[in-house]
């Protein structure tokens, strides 16, 4: 698939992806991502989180994961459902403050699994933001139908009175007769 991100982006499955090269902490990163309209990369599948270490080489980066507001309790900073994590051994250990996750890459036989870490440290970072399929012709909603972005996908949606019926939009009176038949 070409590339339908814009320019230093890259497209993952509904989302575009900017690789940063500098070194910085988890809250600086997180704010850089943020005046790009993204966030630190939340992570919810081993796919993705293999394509995310793989931006870098391997090399340790930050996660858009912490638990700055309460210890133990690990939220993404773009505030998506915390359904997938890929810890290390004995990880996390709470050890020293360390409320920020990195990866740990896949570099010396780390296997792509993260570690929590002191957030003042400096890694390197990736921003990731949501791509609106309807801003372009890669959804393939019907002429008659809205297309409604959501986080990572699309939907489309038929007039009141209407049903999505495969690529088409049918008046209920017209479904319902089809129903019958």
């Amino acid at each position: 698939m070409a590339n339908i991100c814009q320019e230093d982006w890259t497209y993952f499955k509904g989302y575009c992806y900017s690789k940063v090269s500098s070194c910085d902490s988890w809250s600086s990163s997180q704010g850089t991502c943020a005046t790009l309209g993204a966030n630190l990369p939340s992570i919810h599948s081993q796919e993705e989180n293999v394509y995310v270490q793989s931006l870098h080489g391997g090399e340790h980066t930050w996660l858009g994961l912490s638990d700055i507001n309460t210890e133990g309790t690990f939220v993404w900073s773009d505030e998506t459902p915390f359904d997938f994590h890929y810890w290390a051994n004995h990880k996390p250990n709470k050890f020293h403050k360390e409320d920020c996750v990195h990866t740990l890459g896949f570099l010396q036989d780390h296997k792509y699994e993260w570690n929590d870490v002191n957030c003042t440290n400096c890694h390197r970072f990736s921003c990731k933001k949501d791509y609106n399929e309807c801003t372009d012709f890669s959804n393939d909603c019907p002429v008659d139908a809205t297309c409604v972005n959501s986080d990572g996908s699309y939907s489309c949606r038929c007039p009141v009175g209407y049903l999505l019926d495969g690529n088409n939009c049918t008046g209920l009176y017209a479904f319902s007769y089809h129903l019958l038949e």
